[in-house]
This record gives C-alpha cells, structure tokens and sequence, in this order.
C-alpha cells in the first residue's frame, strides 16, 4: 500500500520532475531544481572508512531515544529496546554462542555505544560475549515458572548504560535436555528494526 501510494504521487508530477527524481534515484544528478530561481543541492557522501571508530553524531532518532534512557524529561528513564523469548529444541547453546561471536565481529554497529557526550561510537575490539545460563532443569514447575518470570521481568525493563557495551542482552534457560529458552533483548538505540530482522536471520 505504501510503494502503491508513492506511485500515484509520482504520477502526479510533470515529466520534467519525473525525470530528475529518476535520475536522483540512479545517482547521476545531484541538484533538484525546485524553480527557475532556487535549487536544493545534495551533499555528495564519501565513505571514510579509516575513521569508523571515531566518535560520530547521532541521528535524529537515536538522539531522542538517548535523552528518553535518562531523567531529564518526564516518563524518561525507558529504552526503546526489544525483548523476544524463543524455546528450541536440540539448540546446540556452544555454536549459538558462537554464530553470535561472528556476528559482533561482522555488524560493527553491534559494538557499538553512546558516550556520555552525545557521540556514538564503534569499538575496534569487545571482549568475547558469553550468554549467561539458567539450568532449570531439575526444578520444580513452580520455581521453574517463578525464575522465567523474573528472568522476563528483568530483561524486558532492562535500561541498559548507553556508555558501555554491550547494548543488548542474550540469556539462555535450559528448561530440559533438549529444550532451551532464548531470552533476547537488543537496544534499538545503535539498531533498527531492519537490522534485527537481519540479525535473526544470520544467527
């Protein structure tokens, strides 16, 4: 419905529009000329590779989720995060640990923080990241409910330091032999939804 209605705006333009917003879109023109009279010209973008882990500005949206950890503002003291449980079967928990290995060393944005001046930052190197175990195994149903409940508790409420890494939380509860709860929190403030879908499909 969204691309259906970016169509029909399109359609609306005058062939002369049409044709520049074509070329925007192809990269080979880099000026929208609103009128005979004014011009929006568009910052060209060169990738610098060497300072990726130098402090750099957030966007607008990750600012706001950053003064929204804190209590400055009213109903602050909340970070925009997700918390997802999945129970596996035969989850293998020693190469999960390390698929999640790879994938900090890959997606450089999942070591990354906020530092306390409102920059965010890539950290060259993290140490290994271990996902904590709860063996509930030999519990009784009650203490086993009880702990799941506080280990949900927990993590969905987590405000995690902005400063420090890492900014997501992965847990694991063996509730049998062959079954394991994944508890999965990730901040959304150095991730976007996009991303976590990418994420879980690489895992």
């Amino acid at each position: 419905m969204h691309r259906e209605h970016l169509e029909a705006r399109r359609a609306k333009l005058s062939a002369e529009k049409q044709a520049l917003l074509a070329k925007l879109l192809d990269g080979q023109a880099d000026t929208i000329k609103l009128d005979t009279t004014s011009a929006i010209t568009l910052p060209t973008l060169r990738p610098v590779p060497e300072d990726r882990y130098k402090p750099f500005p957030l966007t607008d949206v990750q600012q706001a989720y950053w003064i929204g950890r804190g209590s400055s503002v009213e109903l602050g003291n909340v970070a925009t995060h997700g918390y997802q449980e999945f129970d596996i079967v035969g989850l293998d928990l020693e190469k999960f640990e390390r698929a999640w290995q790879r994938l900090i060393v890959h997606h450089e944005m999942l070591r990354a923080i906020v530092r306390p001046d409102g920059q965010q930052q890539i950290l060259e190197n993290v140490p290994p990241y271990h996902i904590q175990v709860l063996d509930l195994r030999q519990q009784d149903p009650q203490v086993v409910a009880e702990q799941l409940a506080l280990v949900r508790q927990e993590m969905s409420d987590q405000v995690l330091p902005s400063d420090q890494w890492p900014l997501f939380d992965i847990r694991a509860s063996r509730l049998t032999d062959q079954c394991i709860r994944i508890h999965f929190s990730l901040d959304l403030l150095t991730v976007d939804l996009w991303s976590v879908q990418l994420i879980r499909s690489q895992i």
